[in-house]
């Protein structure tokens, strides 16, 4: 590990990127779906990620948080 096995905060912040590019896309595909009236299972999709989203988002930020206040 860096630093001598101590971590810093910083390292969680990449943890980060996945779950904003996930929710852009979980916009996105919801908007086109109503915009063209395509499948309902890409509704279905979109709350998915949206789902998936929120749960990395939540779990990087608990892990930056604890470790940022240890």
């Amino acid at each position: 590990m860096s630093n001598n096995g101590v971590r810093d905060e910083e390292h969680y912040l990449p943890a980060f990127i996945l779950p904003i590019i996930i929710s852009a896309a979980s916009s996105v595909v919801y908007g086109l779906t109503l915009h063209f009236h395509l499948s309902a299972l890409l509704v279905y999709l979109s709350y998915f990620l949206n789902c998936f989203a929120f749960v990395t988002f939540s779990t990087a930020s608990t892990l930056w948080v604890t470790t940022a206040f240890q």
